[in-house]
């Protein structure tokens, strides 16, 4: 049987999770909302930011991480989504191999960004 060695265990391990991060504005608090419009570009209605909501993954779709987003916009309360980036990036993992040598796991990340916005 084939031994996988502590330092692979741990980087398969977080190597195929998403990552969430919500930036909230200012300390006020706002009741959930249940539904949400989408723009690409600036809204004409007047409006201000209340966090700004990034996700990235190397395992889940682009379209699965914008829903992803949504459901953090609707819980923060926001009224709408402003999207502002996607990218997808290569990144390489590299460890210690057991018995020397060093292993190397290339994966791609993807990052969607959002700002959530309610209107006045």
């Amino acid at each position: 049987m084939k031994k996988i060695s502590f330092p692979l265990l741990s980087i398969l391990l977080l190597v195929g999770c998403m990552s969430i991060s919500v930036l909230p504005t200012a300390d006020t608090v706002y009741e959930s909302t249940t539904s949400l419009e989408i723009y690409w570009e600036k809204p004409e209605k007047p409006y201000f930011i209340i966090s700004k909501i990034s996700v990235r993954s190397d395992v889940y779709s682009e379209k699965h991480l914008f829903e992803r987003i949504k459901i953090k916009a609707m819980e923060s309360g926001a009224h709408a989504l402003l999207m502002f980036d996607t990218s997808t990036n290569q990144e390489i993992v590299g460890f210690p191999g057991y018995g020397g040598g060093t292993h190397i796991i290339p994966f791609q990340m993807i990052t969607v960004k959002a700002l959530a916005i309610r209107f006045k």
